[in-house]
């Protein structure tokens, strides 16, 4: 992994408890190398008539989970002081965020994914 300055991983299958521990072991081996600097969530399967947020989310453990998440890293070598990488203080998607499907852009605006809405003012 050190050989790397940056990956794009799509996670799928996040919000299934029995993919838990596969994927806390990935997350927690990729964080020694990397800092997560982009995610969005993929609106693959959307039903176009009906709430994105509620189609891509799954309480798992007390917290939503979204399906299928597509995670930016950069390697902690470029990154001077990765303690200094900061929560978003904005939703995502971003503009240069574009949507997998002719539907719904799913909005990252749920804590862990992005700070309360009263954290953002």
């Amino acid at each position: 992994l050190d050989s790397f300055d940056h990956l794009v991983i799509e996670f799928h299958g996040l919000d299934e408890l029995a993919s838990m521990g596969f994927h806390a072991a990935l997350l927690e081996k990729l964080n020694v190398h990397f800092v997560v600097v982009h995610v969005h969530v993929n609106n693959h399967g959307l039903d176009v008539d009906a709430d994105a947020a509620a189609q891509k989310f799954t309480e798992v453990l007390g917290t939503l989970v979204p399906r299928t998440l597509e995670v930016s890293y950069l390697s902690r070598r470029l990154v001077p002081d990765a303690a200094r990488v900061a929560r978003a203080a904005k939703a995502f998607p971003t503009p240069l965020d574009y949507p997998n499907v002719h539907a719904p852009d799913v909005m990252l605006n749920v804590w862990p994914w992005a700070l309360p809405a009263a954290a953002q003012t």
